[in-house]
């Protein structure tokens, strides 16, 4: 009798390792045949045509990086930030040093206009790993904050290394500016304005500074001059 059950439990143990490797092997081959062609279609721009294959292939890998991030950005492309969001939330939890979803994180609370988050992790990225445009970005959202000093510290050391950078320069005047540092904001603007590459609302920005620092004659000539220049 021994026998017989020890040779059922063997048939039930081979049966069960069949059904379980076809699983198995099913479910591998459905998630690589969901994320191939989520992929496919995301890189030829049908991105609604990619998303199912996308939330399948997570669905099931959700630890897959790489299709979790096809799959943000295919929300993001089409608008569903929000879903978006989520996606990245769970990925920065499951790779919490990796700079790349730490930053994409930071973008879309940006994009979204949660420059609290924003904030958050733009820093966090930028202790993983340093970089100029993480950099500019968290001086930017510092400022819609209206945390001027923050930001402008951020950019006048980011100025001191890249002195010919024309938008850091602007930027970083657009925030002397906001915080009453007219003094500041006017000689940036006017550097910027006698460069070659000025852009004319350089002279509107610069007219508009002069007048809050009192020097109204000279302000009313840049206007004069702006007018000129859109006519």
């Amino acid at each position: 009798m021994s026998i017989k059950k020890n040779r059922i439990f063997v048939v039930i143990s081979a049966v069960l390792v069949v059904v379980i490797t076809s699983l198995i092997f099913h479910y591998t081959q459905n998630y690589y045949r969901n994320s191939a062609l989520g992929k496919r279609y995301f890189n030829k721009g049908y991105y609604s045509k990619a998303l199912p294959y996308l939330q399948a292939a997570y669905k099931s890998k959700p630890a897959s990086f790489e299709v979790g991030q096809y799959l943000v950005w295919a929300y993001d492309r089409l608008g569903r930030k929000n879903e978006a969001l989520g996606i990245l939330e769970a990925l920065s939890q499951t790779y919490p040093e990796d700079f790349g979803a730490r930053r994409l994180l930071a973008d879309l609370h940006y994009g979204v206009g949660d420059y609290t988050e924003a904030e958050k992790h733009y820093r966090h990225a930028l202790v993983i790993k340093s970089n100029l445009t993480v950099q500019r970005k968290l001086a930017e959202v510092l400022a819609w904050q209206k945390k001027y000093n923050q930001s402008a510290t951020i950019l006048e050391r980011l100025h001191n290394k890249n002195p010919r950078n024309y938008k850091i320069t602007e930027f970083l005047a657009d925030v002397y500016s906001w915080n009453g540092q007219y003094d500041k904001a006017i000689e940036l603007y006017s550097k910027l304005l006698s460069s070659k590459n000025a852009d004319k609302n350089i002279i509107m920005k610069l007219a508009d500074v002069l007048r809050y620092a009192g020097r109204d004659e000279q302000a009313i000539e840049l206007y004069d001059k702006y007018i000129q220049k859109i006519e």
